[in-house]
């Protein structure tokens, strides 16, 4: 028997896969059949866990059963239904780059959804097993609503070039991943923490088979960027992922958006009572299809933005809906708190953000820049020190007296939620892991007029994968060559642990007394306490971590 693909043809699969030689593997589940594309081998669409479909899809992931004959393993297979929409502006407004950032969130509508997402993809240059070849594993972002691995700017052809094995994963997105409700229902369904859980089960299928893929399972980096970034800071904090991977990279992520499991479980029972479901009917849960969960997410968002700190604490004030529930075996405690006292898995730490990541945000809502800056500030108000997004919004004009009012609202939200948290994460694991942990910023712009160094600039760039990045990169000279510098310095940690590579300067591990920052704009160069002065007015890490509540 021949395992049939489910999914669509590969949109960037170019002239089609006949001119390409068939590659054949045999793994732990059974025979693979992928691809060569000139120098590198591709596997997509291998399930790693069984399909979510039924009671399984509030249960903790099952490993994928063997197969009887061959999986096709040339095309993605399908991939999660997606809980995230962009809103059109309004008529009014002329915004020419909402193009490149609406047809990245929304996606282009030709890759098939559905419930056996749960798959793996690999780039690797060689499927030799005694090749022992570093291995990175990339998590894609999008709030944990949104997003898949078979995005073009997250192809690994350009880091099997350089000699790493390249995993991409996919994991469960909305409810079926985020509605924590571990309480709430007996015998383990509706647990707490599914992404994450997908996310572990599918470094465990790494380790079990990626020497058949060339890769070394000793030397796996782990890699993602937004919500991917946050799973990355799970990780790394986690026992349940202690012995899967070495290294870790994290890109504009945010280590507490998270908060303790008692707050997910009362805001969920919340909500399902909102939605006139009663919190552990397993029935009742179990009927509810596509529609019905995406009207479930946005009740559990808005009943977090009502019930705020009063009820829902950390997770309320917040106002982003269900990330990661902290308490459980799988993230017994805030990663802040673990990287200050030394990871589990003692790895090496690359982190960074990008200098205008909340300038997306505000960019996507269907009104002017400074009133939507504005709303999610108000959103965010406790996030700020204080709480109060005036007194923040005139501290940055202080120091940014020409900046308009729109970009002033941008910079406090980039720092707020993404640089600040960013920063602490690096003072608490260096602390606990000196001459292990490295900062960087990305200042390099986006190509359309009116964009900046906004979320997401950054994956084109360390993928180099610049030509796939839908626009919101200039495919120039001077672009290209950039993309080849940075992906060069990722490879090179995923390596060795030091990201150091000819053409950047030499770049110290970060230490709270220097606070060396690497800034990738026009002119890469080194930053001691880069933007201290914008840094100064946020909490270090040693109070945010004695503002985190207990798990």
């Amino acid at each position: 028997m021949t395992t049939t693909h489910r999914g669509t043809s590969d949109p960037a699969a170019g002239g089609g896969l006949a001119e390409d030689p068939d590659i054949r593997i045999t793994i732990r589940q059974g025979r693979l059949r992928g691809h060569r594309s000139g120098d590198v081998c591709i596997f997509k669409g291998i399930p790693y866990a069984q399909p979510i479909t039924a009671r399984a899809r509030w249960l903790p992931p099952q490993p994928a059963e063997p197969w009887a004959g061959e999986h096709d393993a040339r095309h993605f297979g399908v991939i999660g239904r997606q809980y995230i929409k962009v809103s059109r502006p309004l008529p009014f407004m002329r915004r020419p780059y909402l193009a490149a950032i609406t047809a990245a969130i929304n996606g282009d509508g030709r890759l098939e959804q559905g419930d056996d997402q749960l798959t793996v993809n690999v780039w690797t240059p060689a499927p030799d097993p005694g090749a022992n070849m570093p291995v990175m594993v990339w998590i894609h972002g999008g709030s944990f609503v949104g997003g898949h691995a078979a995005s073009p700017d997250y192809d690994g052809a350009g880091m099997a070039r350089r000699g790493l094995v390249f995993v991409s994963l996919q994991y469960r997105l909305g409810p079926p991943g985020i509605l924590h409700a571990g309480s709430l229902y007996a015998d383990g369904f509706g647990c707490d923490n599914r992404a994450l859980l997908d996310q572990i089960a599918a470094l465990r299928w790494v380790q079990d088979n990626i020497r058949q893929f060339g890769g070394d399972p000793a030397t796996v980096t782990i890699a993602g960027q937004s919500a991917g970034a946050v799973g990355i800071y799970a990780l790394a904090a986690s026992p349940a992922a202690k012995g899967l991977f070495r290294r870790a990279i994290a890109m504009s992520g945010n280590p507490t958006m998270m908060s303790p499991a008692a707050e997910n479980h009362r805001l969920v029972a919340d909500a399902l009572k909102a939605s006139g479901l009663e919190p552990g009917d397993e029935a009742a849960l179990l009927s509810l299809d596509h529609e019905a969960l995406y009207r479930l997410h946005h009740c559990i968002d808005r009943t977090a933005r009502k019930g705020g700190r009063a009820r829902y604490g950390l997770r309320g004030s917040r106002g982003v809906g269900a990330y990661l529930a902290v308490g459980d075996a799988a993230l017994p405690d805030f990663p802040l708190r673990v990287f200050q006292q030394g990871t589990p898995n003692d790895i090496d730490l690359m982190l960074g953000c990008c200098a205008d990541d909340g300038q997306m945000f505000s960019a996507v809502m269907p009104i002017p820049g400074v009133l939507a800056s504005r709303l999610i500030l108000m959103a965010i108000a406790d996030a700020l020190p204080g709480g109060d997004v005036g007194a923040a919004v005139a501290h940055y004009r202080g120091l940014m007296p020409l900046s308009s009012r729109a970009e002033l609202g941008d910079r406090v939200l980039s720092d707020a939620i993404f640089r600040i948290p960013t920063i602490q994460a690096a003072e608490a694991h260096a602390a606990a892991h000196p001459g292990r942990t490295w900062l960087y910023q990305v200042d390099w712009r986006a190509a359309p007029p009116g964009l900046r160094a906004i979320h997401g600039v950054d994956c084109a760039l360390c993928l180099d994968n610049v030509p796939d990045a839908g626009g919101l990169l200039a495919a120039d000279e001077a672009t290209r060559a950039q993309a080849q510098l940075m992906a060069d310095a990722w490879a090179a940690f995923a390596r060795s642990g030091r990201p150091a590579v000819a053409g950047l300067p030499d770049w110290p591990a970060y230490d709270e007394r220097r606070r060396t920052t690497m800034v990738f704009d026009r002119r890469n160069r080194l930053e001691d306490d880069y933007a201290g002065e914008f840094r100064e007015y946020w909490p270090s890490a040693v109070a945010a971590i004695a503002a985190l509540p207990s798990p």
